[in-house]
């Protein structure tokens, strides 16, 4: 009996295993200590302000489930319901917007094709640029002024981006988060929230935690 007891007392003193989660300080400080308080301030306005009054008898992760699915539906809110006009100037202003996303640096026509230039750093720090091109069709070249201030309001995913250095970095230790990083890797764009939802339910993956949270909200307000 004496031994039984100790058995027990062995399996109350050690630690309860816990779920892998993704280190927010980690996080935090590959972002930028600045832009970081600004993704927390979004993050909350978010949660605080447009989830709890949208569903107001769920929790977080339900709330987010759902607002997910709606998004699938096409049941989609307007822009300013999802996060304050001040928090959304911040984030532009921070330059947490530019780490997340490339727009172009200058947008031209030649011949039967726009040419759109985009600038990135690369990891040595060095200033790095590239070209990419769509054809315009005859019946297009009337409008070609409007052509170009479409292709100047493009962005793509910033790869480069310290945003993205900090998710390859946090998904060692979140599933939700290997996940986002690997389907972003694979389509080199941003990442379908079909697709978010079809890898929660698939693999039963938690994103409760902060990074999985602040990773949920750039996806959705954008």
């Amino acid at each position: 009996m004496k031994q039984l007891l100790a058995f027990f007392t062995i399996l109350l003193l050690l630690p309860f295993s816990k779920r892998p989660s993704a280190d927010l300080e980690k996080f935090e400080e590959i972002l930028d200590p600045e832009k970081s308080e600004i993704l927390t301030k979004l993050t909350e306005d978010f949660e605080n302000n447009f989830l709890a009054k949208r569903y107001p008898d769920m929790d977080i992760s339900d709330s987010y489930w759902n607002f997910m699915i709606d998004i699938t539906q096409q049941n989609f809110p307007e822009k300013k319901e999802l996060i304050s006009e001040e928090n959304e100037k911040m984030f532009i202003s921070s330059g947490l917007f530019k780490e997340i996303y490339l727009s172009p640096d200058s947008v031209w026509i030649r011949d039967k094709e726009v040419i759109t230039q985009w600038t990135y750093i690369d990891d040595g720090g060095k200033i790095k640029s590239y070209k990419t091109s769509n054809y315009v069709s005859p019946k297009d070249s009337v409008k070609i002024d409007s052509i170009i201030e479409l292709e100047k309001k493009l962005v793509k995913f910033n790869f480069q981006g310290n945003y993205f250095k900090a998710i390859k970095v946090a998904k060692s230790k979140s599933p939700f988060i290997d996940l986002y990083y690997n389907y972003a890797e694979a389509i080199g764009s941003f990442v379908p929230v079909h697709l978010i939802l079809q890898g929660i339910k698939d693999y039963n993956l938690d994103y409760t935690d902060p990074v999985e949270r602040r990773v949920l909200v750039l996806t959705l307000i954008n």
